[in-house]
């Protein structure tokens, strides 16, 4: 295997073990040289990067040059392409200019007769997508990956195995639909069952099994759950949202303080019968970086030095016993602003779905009820 990195990346980016599968230059990281290269049975790289190989001349349609010029020399006739599959982890998460790069490394030329590559894309299109900054962009199209856009597509949407069909009847054979390339996962192997709930029914048409169910119960009898059997806790805020002057940074410091005592309430031992809860196992989410960093330096005033501080992006794929999510927000007027940056969580679908689905065994959510009692997207319950 061989791992091609960016010359600017460092090399305490890079985990220890895996330095063995990259090639280096004295301080830096390098291409690898050619016969090594074409050793390898693997190649991983991210999207940006993998233009190194078109620019080194390692695309399909160049080996199939290299290979009809040799093949004829010794009678050998070419019979597949030297790369015959892509895989793309976090599709959901590549801007679809980023995407067609690795693209054309594998892409066969037109008319050939060689079996094709294969093209494997895993994400999730209801979690965060591309990060776009510009809204002109944003109104172009940029932001929908090309995960999503193809999801999007009558063959994939409209499939009688897709979520939205996943409670209709079976559909006739007569009316031609044949097995489909894509595969739904519904298998939850993080949340408790009653976590999973919400976010299934509002994003994945009920569609969710939570597998771990027996080990996520231990925070169950936590005292201040008015429901033993569903460990969500939301708690109202109505302190309001502030504005940090000529920048992007909104805070709202009632919640930061309604999150200090939550936090010193789940660390009492007996507050959490049965358990301990440690600081390491918690995690505050918010949209905002001001309320991050705000948040951060109270939890560290109060000796909760531990406790995990981040913005929603920042835990995107990440997961913790507990998540305790701000949503800052507490005036209306504030959201067309939001709706503009495509900042925030009201109204944002994709970054609310990620923050409630962090958590393993307790979600807790402190936000102002008046800013959030309307669903600003219907829920997908199943048609029986």
């Amino acid at each position: 295997m061989y791992r091609i990195n960016d010359i600017t990346r460092t090399f305490a980016e890079v985990p220890l073990p895996l330095l063995i599968y990259c090639h280096t230059a004295q301080s830096h990281f390098s291409f690898p040289p050619w016969e090594q290269l074409m050793a390898a049975r693997v190649v991983v790289t991210d999207c940006m990067s993998a233009f190194e190989l078109i620019r080194a001349r390692c695309t399909n349609p160049d080996f199939r040059l290299l290979r009809e010029m040799y093949g004829t020399a010794f009678g050998e006739e070419m019979k597949y392409w030297h790369w015959t599959h892509l895989f793309m982890d976090e599709a959901a998460q590549a801007r679809e200019p980023e995407a067609l790069i690795p693209l054309m490394v594998v892409a066969p030329e037109s008319g050939s007769t060689l079996p094709p590559p294969k093209f494997i894309m895993a994400g999730d299109s209801n979690q965060l997508g591309p990060v776009i900054s510009s809204p002109i962009a944003r109104d172009a199209g940029i932001a929908i990956s090309l995960f999503d856009r193809l999801l999007r597509r009558p063959v994939y949407a409209h499939h009688p195995l897709s979520r939205r069909n996943a409670y209709k009847p079976p559909p006739n054979k007569e009316q031609g639909w044949v097995r489909p390339a894509f595969v739904n996962l519904v298998r939850n192997y993080r949340s408790h069952d009653g976590i999973l709930m919400m976010p299934s029914g509002m994003f994945y048409h009920s569609t969710l099994i939570a597998e771990v169910a027996n080990r996520t119960t231990t925070l169950t009898k936590w005292t201040k759950l008015p429901n033993p059997k569903i460990p969500v806790l939301f708690v109202p805020s109505t302190g309001q949202d502030s504005w940090i002057p000529d920048t992007a940074g909104w805070y709202n410091q009632s919640e930061i303080t309604t999150t200090k005592n939550l936090i010193s309430h789940l660390l009492e031992k007996r507050n959490t019968p049965g358990t301990t809860v440690s600081q390491r196992d918690i995690g505050v989410i918010a949209p905002f970086r001001e309320h991050v960093v705000r948040t951060r330096i109270a939890l560290r005033n109060a000796g909760f030095r531990d406790v995990g501080v981040g913005t929603v992006e920042n835990y995107q794929g990440a997961e913790m016993r507990v998540t305790i999510l701000n949503c800052v927000r507490s005036r209306n007027l504030a959201l067309e602003w939001d709706r503009q940056k495509g900042r925030g969580l009201v109204g944002e679908r994709r970054r609310f779905n990620v923050a409630i689905t962090r958590a393993k065994e307790l979600l807790v959510v402190v936000g102002n009820p008046d800013i959030l009692q309307v669903p600003p997207f219907p829920l997908q319950l199943p048609q029986l």
